[in-house]
């Protein structure tokens, strides 16, 4: 639920005819005399005043007295087209408590003092009641019942904070003008000014003292077309335009046209409303078509995955079976070589025993062929060393005959037999292993 929301600043300016004490004054329903003009303004009997004669809230937590700071105000300036203070009107919370609207009320005068170092004089103001004839006359208008009193009332509580446009110290003494709280000089600065700068952080403070007291209202100070609100704004007459409309007998034509244009207005909101409730169905009835879409396509999702991890599953389980006969198989096939091995090593081991064997039966043959050639050639040998020593005998008595010797018999050449022609060799055998 939302509340409403204001929060504006204006000038009190001498060159329309104001004057800070005359407005203290009227806001505060006292009796003020203007020491620079001599004039006394007396509001006493002003109804809807909450808190009469309020003390200036100055920076620092002090405080001053309305009457005698006012003049003072009133003295500073000299300029007859001066802006001797500026004013700020915000709305309270209905649904808090008085108490709390006005603690709520004076601190936020205390933090516009503080901020911009000006003397701040808060008056708070109640609704204005409503009649029956108000009632009778404009039966559309909003009312509501004080739960305290009983009275009926519009509903608009609100407070009225007159700042001095020079500064102040926490004594009460004056300076100079105060630029930030001009708006001509924030715009010519760049900044922001004092409605722009304090319209969110009064709506942070209303709503934080409605959630302290558990109220559901919560206030928005932005603009309808900033929260999303596709409506017009509907017009309503000022509080001096709607004072003398109250007194007429009848409606005046103003109002006449001003109800009209609001009536429109509400009529154009009601057809802009019901289109876009209309919308909001079809983009609806849209978002459930797509919802069960897409319901639809992840159950088809669910069931893809759950089949692919039950297929993964089965991949798995059969892989495992499959390594575990490849293991079974690899073991065997080690078993079967390292027979293997163990067979072709004997093997080769009587292979090498039968051929070392065949070796040594090979070398006997040949010792024995050897032996037999050794005999045949030491027979021979023997011949043949016979054969010499037999030929150097008859050289020696062929030499002995050379020399006369006659006494003996002469031998011939033929005494000696000539010895057979050598046998040739043997043919020798080669080894065969």
């Amino acid at each position: 639920m939302s509340a409403c929301f204001h929060f504006s600043a204006k000038p009190i300016a001498r060159s329309a005819g104001h004057s800070a004490s005359a407005a203290a004054a009227y806001r505060g329903g006292m009796q003020l005399k203007d020491d620079r003009t001599g004039m006394t303004y007396d509001f006493t009997k002003k109804s809807g005043v909450i808190n009469r004669a309020a003390p200036v809230f100055l920076p620092g937590g002090s405080r001053a007295n309305c009457r005698e700071f006012w003049n003072e105000v009133e003295k500073h300036h000299k300029r007859g087209d001066a802006v001797v203070a500026r004013e700020v009107e915000a709305s309270l919370p209905s649904s808090l408590p008085a108490e709390t609207r006005q603690e709520l009320a004076y601190q936020l005068a205390q933090d516009l003092a503080d901020e911009y170092g000006v003397g701040a004089h808060p008056s708070l103001h109640e609704p204005r009641r409503i009649t029956e004839e108000d009632l009778r006359r404009k039966p559309d208008q909003y009312w509501e019942i004080d739960p305290h009193t009983g009275k009926v009332h519009n509903g608009n509580w609100h407070v009225h904070i007159i700042l001095s446009a020079c500064s102040s110290d926490s004594t009460g003494k004056l300076g100079r003008k105060v630029e930030s709280l001009d708006p001509i000089s924030c715009q010519r600065s760049g900044i922001l000014n004092l409605a722009e700068t304090w319209r969110e952080k009064w709506a942070d403070m209303q709503n934080a003292a409605l959630k302290q007291h558990n109220c559901p209202e919560r206030v928005d100070h932005r603009s309808l077309k900033d929260q999303g609100v596709n409506r017009a704004p509907t017009k309503h007459l000022g509080p001096t335009a709607a004072a003398i409309e109250r007194k007429s007998p009848g409606v005046s034509e103003v109002m006449q046209r001003i109800e009209a244009e609001n009536v429109e207005n509400l009529l154009a909101n009601k057809r802009q409303i019901e289109a876009e409730e209309m919308a909001a169905v079809e983009k609806a009835n849209k978002i459930l078509i797509e919802i069960q879409a897409a319901e639809s396509a992840k159950e088809i999702r669910d069931g893809i995955r759950r089949a692919a991890l039950s297929a993964i599953e089965e991949n798995i389980r059969s892989s495992i079976s499959l390594n575990r006969e490849c293991d079974e198989a690899y073991e065997a096939a080690s078993r079967t070589l390292r027979c293997i091995a163990e067979i072709a090593e004997t093997q080769h081991r009587r292979r090498i025993e039968e051929s070392v064997g065949a070796i040594g039966d090979q070398l006997r043959q040949f010792v024995r062929a050897v032996g037999r050639s050794l005999t045949k050639i030491t027979a021979k040998v023997a011949y043949i060393v016979g054969y010499i020593v037999g030929e150097i005998n008859r050289q020696s008595k062929l030499q002995s005959v050379a020399k006369g010797d006659t006494s003996r018999d002469s031998v011939s050449d033929n005494t000696f037999p000539q010895p057979p022609p050598p046998e040739p060799p043997p043919k020798s055998r080669r080894f065969k292993p």
